[in-house]
């Protein structure tokens, strides 16, 4: 899987509110590397589930830390769902305004 998508997907995922706190997180600084490569700035990470015990690993834990708003992003994973359900038919479909303004 692409980089870029895991770094786009970090915004929607939940995360329990001690993820953090937990002493179980690796931290990850060769991952800066893949955020090089593609003049970004980010983070990512990762909780795996999988097993008796959590694991979490995280590149940059201080931004992963702040909350950042995920502005526009929420529209893919929106449409995605929509596609998913056949709510939408494809890329093509058209919606026409209702002519209502708003904010």
């Amino acid at each position: 899987m692409n980089i870029k998508f895991f770094i786009f997907l970090l915004p929607f995922v939940i995360f329990s509110p001690d993820v953090f706190t937990q002493e179980k997180i690796s931290d990850k600084p060769d991952w800066q590397a893949f955020f090089d490569k593609h003049q970004a700035t980010g983070t990512i990470l990762i909780v795996d589930g999988r097993g008796s015990t959590e694991k979490v690993s995280v590149y940059d834990r201080a931004r992963a830390n702040q909350c950042y708003s995920p502005a526009s992003t929420n529209k893919i994973p929106h449409t995605l769902f929509a596609l998913d359900a056949g709510i939408v038919k494809d890329a093509f479909q058209v919606f026409p305004w209702d002519g209502v303004k708003r904010e």
